[in-house]
């Protein structure tokens, strides 16, 4: 029931929307001199004197009244640009929205022409809604243009499997819009939706498409900011005693990438156990003194 209202409701607002009266190209011709009027009085009213000013800002509302006027006049311009553009994807209230913001657009640019304001405003309106189906494109942005082909094949498609009475195929919606079968194919690629990378496979599950893909690889700011690190230890460590220098660079792995147990450093150096360990407890205190470690603080602290 409640779906019923609301369709209800939007037929009359559609309706409402297709009742204004058309003007003639007089009456065009008419409102758009005085929007222009109005324009360049707004341009004037910052210098004008008082009494100046007065008469300018009489002049800029006709100009905002006439807007106005040549808006209402043309909705139903923007309904049937609308329904060219009408498919599954966008509710046909949305696509008269955008169609509307065209609608002003061309309105405040609008200048003195001969032609008839409706070809003028069609191209606004137009540009306003491809670039609508182009947004809602989630994980790839498509150009207006692509988006508007995608669209194209989406409403022949509907309108084919309605008239055969079962899912049109690539080749019968090729053969109604008289292109290659391999475009139709492609732009039907791109109308697919997009799958979230945190959404689970399957219900029940956890893992995710993102599961597949992650790697332990650590990114390249990662890898800059380790080599940084080890660039300003070194230069710490070469501040150390010569013993306490190599201790450090064998126990850690500075040598060869290869990090050696105590037993290993003393064998390696050929001095006793309680030596190497003596030296490496020194080593350590020492790189800890703030003199030392405030080098190493924005490493150290988030």
């Amino acid at each position: 029931m409640a779906i019923q209202i609301w369709q209800a409701a939007d037929r009359k607002y559609i309706k409402d929307l297709t009742q204004a009266d058309m003007l003639s190209l007089p009456e065009e011709q008419e409102l758009i001199r005085r929007i222009c009027r109005g324009r360049e009085a707004e341009e004037d009213l910052t210098t004008a004197s008082p009494r100046e000013a007065t008469f300018l800002r009489s002049v800029i509302r006709e100009g905002e009244q006439s807007k106005q006027a040549l808006v209402s006049a043309n909705l139903r311009l923007v309904v049937y640009i609308a329904k060219e553009y009408w498919c599954s994807k966008i509710p046909f209230l949305d696509l008269i929205q955008e169609g509307c913001l065209g609608l002003v657009s061309a309105v405040n640019h609008i200048r003195i022409f001969d032609g008839k304001f409706s070809s003028y405003a069609a191209a606004y309106i137009e540009n306003t809604i491809k670039v609508l189906f182009a947004k809602e494109k989630e994980a790839v942005r498509l150009s207006p243009q692509v988006a508007t082909a995608v669209n194209k094949i989406l409403r022949v498609a509907q309108s084919v499997t309605q008239s055969l009475g079962h899912p049109a195929s690539p080749e019968e919606i090729a053969e109604e819009m008289r292109i290659p079968p391999d475009t139709v194919r492609y732009l039907q690629s791109l109308s697919y939706p997009s799958v979230p990378l945190d959404k689970p496979l399957s219900e029940g599950e956890e893992e995710n498409i993102d599961h597949y893909f992650s790697s332990e690889e650590p990114s390249p700011e990662e890898l800059v900011e380790k080599q940084d690190l080890r660039e300003r230890l070194l230069e710490l460590l070469d501040t150390l005693e010569p013993l306490e220098e190599i201790v450090l660079k064998l126990r850690f792995g500075f040598i060869d990438d290869e990090p050696l147990s105590p037993d290993e450093t003393a064998e390696e150096l050929g001095i006793p156990l309680e030596e190497a360990r003596w030296t490496e407890i020194k080593a350590i205190r020492k790189m800890r003194h703030p003199s030392r470690s405030l080098y190493l603080r924005d490493f150290l602290y988030d």
